[in-house]
C-alpha cells in the first residue's frame, strides 16, 4: 500500500492565499495585492514559486472533497499562534470546511472566538445552540437564560466547543451560521491601464 505524499508545512503566506481561494478563483496579481495589504511582501518569482508548491501539495486531489481534505490537513498543521494572528481568515476556513471537519471548527472558535456579532447573528447562533440542546439535552444547562445576551452566548459556545464533541448536524449548522457572519476577503482592486 503506497503512502500519501507528505504535505509540506504551510507558511503564513500560504494561509492567506488558501483563505482567499476558498470561495473563488483569483488572479496572481489580485493575490499579491491581497498579501501586500496584510503587509506581506514578496517578489513575483517568490510568489509564483509559493503557488507552485501549493499546487503540488494538492495536485493529487481529483475532486473538491479531496481538495477540501488537503486544505483541512494543511490548516491543521498551522501553529496556533499563526491562526490567532488572522482571526477573520481562520473563521472563513472554519465556515468553509468546519461542517466536514468539526475539529477545525472547534479549534478556530477556541483560538479566535466568534468575532463581533450583530442582533441577527446572535439570534442565529442562539438557534444553532438551541437545536443542539434539543438533540443533546446535556447541553441545555450551559445555554444562557437570555439568548439575546451576545457575550453570554459566545462564552457558552466557546465553553461547549472546548468540552463537548460536535455531532454532524451541529457542525453543519454552526458552519452554515458562520458563513453568514464572516467577512469575505476583500481583494484590493487592481488598477489597470488600457491603451487608447
Amino acid at each position: 500500500m503506497s503512502q500519501a505524499p507528505r504535505l509540506p508545512e504551510i507558511t503564513h503566506l500560504q494561509f492567506v492565499v488558501l483563505a482567499a481561494l476558498i470561495d473563488n478563483e483569483r488572479r496572481g496579481r489580485e493575490l499579491r495585492t491581497l498579501l501586500k495589504s496584510y503587509g506581506l511582501k514578496n517578489s513575483a518569482p517568490a510568489f509564483y514559486q509559493m503557488m507552485g508548491r501549493l499546487e503540488t501539495a494538492v495536485a493529487s486531489a481529483d475532486d473538491s472533497a479531496q481538495l477540501s481534505d488537503h486544505a483541512a490537513l494543511l490548516f491543521s498543521r498551522l501553529p496556533d499562534e499563526l491562526v490567532a494572528r488572522a482571526p477573520e481568515l481562520a473563521r472563513r476556513v472554519a465556515a468553509q470546511i468546519g461542517s466536514d471537519n468539526p475539529l477545525i471548527m472547534k479549534r478556530v472558535i477556541q483560538l479566535v472566538g466568534l468575532g463581533p456579532l450583530d442582533t441577527q447573528a446572535t439570534a442565529g447562533l442562539a438557534g444553532v445552540l438551541s437545536e443542539w440542546a434539543q438533540r443533546e439535552p446535556e447541553v441545555q444547562p450551559f445555554l444562557p437564560k437570555d439568548p439575546t445576551d451576545t457575550r453570554e452566548l459566545t462564552s457558552a459556545t466557546q465553553y461547549l466547543l472546548a468540552n463537548r464533541n460536535l455531532d454532524a448536524l451541529t457542525a453543519n449548522s454552526l458552519s452554515g451560521w458562520l458563513k453568514t457572519v464572516v467577512t469575505p476577503v476583500a481583494v484590493p482592486r487592481v488598477e489597470t491601464q488600457t491603451a487608447l
